[in-house]
């Protein structure tokens, strides 16, 4: 018992990091765009947004979950330079500031008056707070914030599964939409991601694994599938309900698809539903993201960590 519950809470973190506000956006606009004609998008989706960042994650695995000798068969400055460029971009440079301009941009359809300086400090404080222990972070994300964030996503597929709308799929084009959604799977992002998040969950995974004289491999393939069937579950759930409701969807900016969808099933409340949701979401990858960074930033600098968080 006590062997499920460390491979559900390493599987529950590693689907909180990658379900990021990328990946709460795609699968909404693939539904909304390709409509009866989603099903072969979503599932070249799934290829490269859950496929490849697993096999990506077992691969690190074998490296003991370090990108420097990952990317150490190059070279020294290959190596560094490349996880440098990986990790800026993964964190204050790209994706993490991601999370922080999509949550605001939903917190603003409720509460408008919020300044983004506000809230970018804000956010910056609570992530900064919630990672200063490194050694909770994956605790923190197994056992707290993605059980809440799990019954917010399941609240509003619940929602929409009892909407008044039916979808008859079409496969005109199943090759042509295949291709696109092999494409849009892959600009999550999530397969670089899935090397560095490597890094935060293998040292629990093998500590566990001495103690209870476990494969460390075979725990971290059995994270790997629970992580990677919550995010088929979430992607196809989400890529159908856009689908079903895309005529609704029509000319909605891409961040702002999730907002018209909750109002739509759920009603008066589903605006401040989907707050919660994008800010549960947005803040478990966030909160990866900066320990990803700050990591590089202690090994290569020598900085403590939380100079360099």
């Amino acid at each position: 018992m006590k062997k499920v519950l460390f491979v559900l809470t390493m599987g529950f973190a590693l689907f909180s990091m990658h379900f990021g506000s990328g990946n709460l956006v795609y699968p909404l606009a693939l539904g909304s765009t390709f409509g009866a004609a989603s099903l072969p998008a979503l599932l070249g989706f799934l290829v490269t947004a859950v496929g490849f960042p697993a096999v990506g994650f077992l691969s690190m695995v074998l490296f003991k979950g370090e990108p420097k000798v990952f990317f150490g068969r190059f070279g020294p400055l290959v190596a560094t330079a490349a996880i440098g460029v990986i990790v800026g971009v993964m964190g204050p440079f790209g994706c993490l500031a991601r999370c922080i301009a999509l949550t605001h941009t939903i917190t603003t359809h409720v509460y408008a008056d919020l300044s983004l300086e506000l809230f970018s400090l804000l956010s910056c404080l609570l992530i900064f707070c919630l990672c200063l222990k490194k050694s909770r972070i994956v605790s923190i994300l197994g056992k707290v914030l993605t059980p809440i964030l799990l019954l917010t996503l399941a609240a509003v597929m619940v929602g929409g599964l009892f909407s008044d709308k039916d979808l008859y799929f079409n496969f005109e084009n199943s090759l042509s939409n295949s291709c696109q959604g092999l494409f849009l799977g892959y600009q999550t992002m999530d397969l670089l991601a899935a090397l560095f998040f490597c890094h935060l969950l293998f040292k629990p995974i093998q500590a566990y694994a001495e103690a209870h004289k476990l494969s460390p491999f075979r725990l971290a393939f059995q994270t790997s599938c629970v992580a990677s069937l919550l995010l088929i579950l979430t992607y196809a759930g989400f890529g159908l309900l856009s689908a079903t409701h895309a005529e609704l969807l029509q000319n909605v900016p891409p961040e702002f698809l999730l907002i018209r969808l909750s109002e739509y099933v759920l009603g008066a409340n589903g605006a401040i539903l989907t707050v919660g949701l994008v800010v549960f979401t947005c803040l478990t990858t966030a909160m990866a993201l900066a320990a990803i960074f700050a990591d590089f930033l202690t090994i290569e600098l020598r900085l403590a960590y939380g100079y360099s968080l």
